[in-house]
């Protein structure tokens, strides 16, 4: 009987090119599209993938320090325990994305729509959240003490908890009581 191997991804080629395509402003290369894929542990260091479409695809644990990621659909993506350490996801769009235990240490999601998304966890220490969008988001037991260019209305559409850590200066929204665990 012959066993079949699953098919590899070539994840250099398809960075090398999304380069290309970025380099050239669309004229060549290939924009990345990427949905339902499992990229569990990628090395993806320092990539640049701004523009992609990343929707529905499991990055859980990948590394993904120093990534230009602006600008990418993740829509529905796992990215548990990833590390997204000094990357760029400004204007990223995260909706229901799972970033629980995820490292985003200095990381821009300035902009970044992480609506209904799980931050649960997450070391968002020194993270640009600037303008993005927490409705319905996931911040129970995260420490968001050291997360910069947070502001309180952010916040009060958030989902924390007892153990939800803020910045000095903002409170727990009055959600606190209806969050999860």
């Amino acid at each position: 009987k012959v066993v079949e191997e699953e098919p590899t991804f070539d994840i250099e080629a398809m960075v090398s090119g999304h380069n290309e395509w970025l380099a050239s402003g669309g004229t060549s290369g290939t924009k990345a599209v990427l949905e339902g894929l499992d990229l569990s542990g990628a090395q993806m260091q320092g990539v640049n993938l701004s523009g992609a479409t990343m929707r529905n695809i499991i990055l859980s644990t990948a590394n993904l320090r120093q990534a230009i990621l602006q600008s990418v659909d993740f829509r529905g993506s796992v990215l548990t325990g990833a590390d997204l350490t000094d990357g760029d996801l400004t204007s990223s769009n995260m909706r229901r994305v799972d970033l629980s235990t995820a490292k985003l240490k200095n990381t821009k999601l300035a902009g970044t729509d992480l609506a209904g998304s799980s931050l649960r966890g997450a070391d968002l220490s020194g993270t640009d959240m600037r303008g993005a969008n927490l409705l319905d988001a996931d911040i129970a037991s995260t420490d968001m003490s050291a997360a910069t260019g947070l502001v309180q209305t952010q916040i009060n559409k958030a989902r924390p908890n007892a153990h939800t850590v803020l910045p000095p200066g903002d409170r727990k929204s009055t959600r606190l009581n209806s969050s999860h665990g």
